[in-house]
């Protein structure tokens, strides 16, 4: 077994079989709540189909490459599409606190029940970061590892915007978009039932959607035209952003609260 540090670089083949699937374990312990992330970028390194974006509310990617379980992914990269070049394995802090406060980070590579690697870290290795890349697998004429464990004083939201992602929630400089005229003549957020209803209609051969909330229209205009797949994954997943399209929906349900969603 090989015992990782910062800054590590290697090939994977040279420690596990890339035509089987492998786990990568992440385990942090400390005072706060931690999520763990896996995401796949492109030749640009761009998260630009947020598909493969695994986390906690999606938890595998559309063909099983990578499938998240508590702390571990399984990956498979000989299933992976050509244009994922890359995946990114993150630990964000959900909550107050920062990296120094942990008391461990660990992260466990594994194939068949062994652990062929294993990166062991304390707070003492970090400062003011609230989100970490652990490791990045790439692919440079064949897949390696790197070992990053460096991390973003501004948590996972600076850490997605090194990808081309941003979070959910608005920034204080984005403008503000306009409510189409159903939503403002909506009734009171005080007479909504306390569990909102979103109805979606979408036509698969004008890809045409029409959406109520609560039974009020809800402006669909900028996503007329486009494929589900272009705007539902961001919508359901709310950690990325799709031009405050789940933003305005919240505002529509008059707060983040729970509703039911007919497709």
């Amino acid at each position: 077994m090989i015992n990782l540090v910062r800054g590590f670089r290697g090939k994977l083949e040279d420690h596990i079989n890339l035509e089987l699937p492998f786990q990568v374990t992440m385990k942090t312990s400390g005072n706060a709540v931690y999520d763990v992330c896996c995401f796949g970028v492109d030749a640009e390194n761009k998260l630009s189909d947020d598909r493969y974006m695994v986390f906690f509310n999606q938890t595998a990617s559309p063909a099983q490459e990578i499938q998240m379980n508590q702390d571990t992914f399984t990956v498979n990269l000989s299933k992976l599409p050509d244009k994922i070049v890359k995946l990114v394995f993150t630990v964000s802090i959900n909550g107050n606190g920062t990296m120094k406060q942990i008391h461990a980070h660990n992260v466990l590579i594994s194939q068949n029940g062994n652990t062929v690697m294993e990166l062991n870290m304390t707070g003492d290795s970090f400062s003011s970061e609230r989100a970490i890349i652990s490791i990045e697998l790439y692919l440079k004429s064949v897949w390696r590892i790197n070992v990053v464990a460096n991390g973003f004083d501004g948590g996972l939201e600076e850490l997605l915007k090194q990808y081309g992602g941003e979070l959910a929630e608005k920034s204080a400089a984005e403008p503000e978009k306009p409510l189409n005229e159903a939503k403002k003549t909506a009734p009171p957020v005080s007479s909504a039932p306390s569990k909102g209803k979103v109805t979606v209609k979408y036509d698969d051969q004008s890809f045409e959607t029409e959406i109520t909330v609560n039974g009020q229209p809800f402006d669909t205009s900028r996503i007329a035209g486009k494929e589900i797949t272009d705007w539902a994954y961001p919508f359901m997943f709310r950690r990325i952003k799709w031009n405050g399209f789940y933003d305005e929906m919240v505002a529509a349900l008059g707060g983040e609260k729970a509703f039911d969603l007919v497709f």
